[in-house]
């Protein structure tokens, strides 16, 4: 993950590779006033033709908001922690609703990050090239 560094007066680890711990509570607001808006139509059609009820909605995101507060027990395991909140007892469809919307709103996230952090041409995208380069060989070995 690389470095960390602490501030003054603050005992949490910080990590430019990982500082999306820090706004778990952000990201989970977000995702649920995108729900209730419906702000993704597309994802409200899934639903219905899947057969993901808002009700089914709703129980599979208040399993990922268990899952995400409970991280800081480190004695378990990804799979323990989902099966401990209730996660795979929610319906499929319900449970990539929730995983459609996490993606959507961390892009959202990046998106801005991304333009906020880069000043003059210097920041994050610096490093894009290698990016797309990278992204470019996975695709080609999937196309394969």
């Amino acid at each position: 993950m690389g470095a960390q560094m602490r501030l003054p007066g603050d005992s949490r680890n910080y990590n430019v590779n990982r500082d999306v711990a820090h706004c778990a509570r952000y990201v989970i607001e977000v995702m649920l006033a995108r729900f209730e808006a419906d702000s993704w139509p597309e994802l409200t059609t899934f639903c219905q033709v899947a057969g993901a009820s808002k009700a089914d909605i709703a129980k599979a995101m208040s399993a990922y908001i268990k899952t995400i507060a409970e991280l800081g027990d480190h004695r378990q395991k990804m799979e323990e922690s989902l099966i401990a909140s209730g996660w795979f007892d929610c319906p499929w469809a319900a449970r990539v609703a929730v995983m459609a919307m996490l993606g959507v709103t961390m892009f959202g996230i990046q998106w801005q990050g991304i333009r906020e952090a880069t000043l003059n041409g210097v920041g994050p995208t610096l490093t894009m090239r290698h990016l797309i380069r990278s992204a470019n060989e996975a695709v080609n070995k999937v196309l394969r």
